[in-house]
């Protein structure tokens, strides 16, 4: 419930004030810069406030990412270089959603298409809310492509089994 999206937000807060592991800091800001946005409402009184702390737990994360020292010294050097980039992904992911809930479709776009540019394997959350952002911006082709790519990829299923994707194509 809200209240446990509550208790998040002020554990995350406090790993953030008295924590020096540079590492727990950049995985505790991109968990709540993608967090924040998700469970932030159209009419809630303080969703500006909400967002604009979205953005700026986003932007430290990726001001920190590129400097991060390998947390395991026998860690190839290229999977630490994919990890690195898979918090980036996610840092643009969080700009992306933070964006869409400001309606700001086409820096919404921008921004989830280089969370897709940068993850390994784009997740299918991240293919839908892009498909959303097109949508929004009657980009309807662009949107039908990027709902057979999210849905070849095995969709965006909710519980009951419907693929979010397949509505894209409307």
């Amino acid at each position: 419930g809200n209240n446990d999206f509550d208790n998040m937000l002020i554990y995350g807060d406090e790993v953030l004030a008295n924590t020096e592991d540079a590492g727990i800091v950049v995985g505790t800001l991109v968990s709540l810069s993608g967090a924040i946005p998700n469970r932030t409402r159209e009419f809630d009184l303080d969703k500006e406030e909400k967002l604009s702390k979205a953005e700026d737990y986003a932007k430290r994360a990726m001001t920190m990412i590129p400097t991060l020292v390998k947390p395991d010294p026998a860690m190839p050097d290229e999977d630490w270089l994919m990890t690195k980039k898979e918090f980036m992904s996610q840092c643009h992911e969080s700009l992306g959603l933070v964006s869409a809930k400001r309606s700001d479709h086409a820096a919404a776009e921008a921004s989830l298409r280089q969370s897709m540019d940068l993850a390994t394997a784009p997740t299918p959350s991240v293919m839908y809310n892009l498909g959303l952002a097109l949508m929004a911006q009657d980009k309807k082709s662009e949107a039908a492509t990027v709902a057979d790519t999210c849905s070849t990829a095995g969709g965006y299923v909710l519980g009951d089994g419907t693929d979010l994707c397949v509505k894209l194509k409307a």
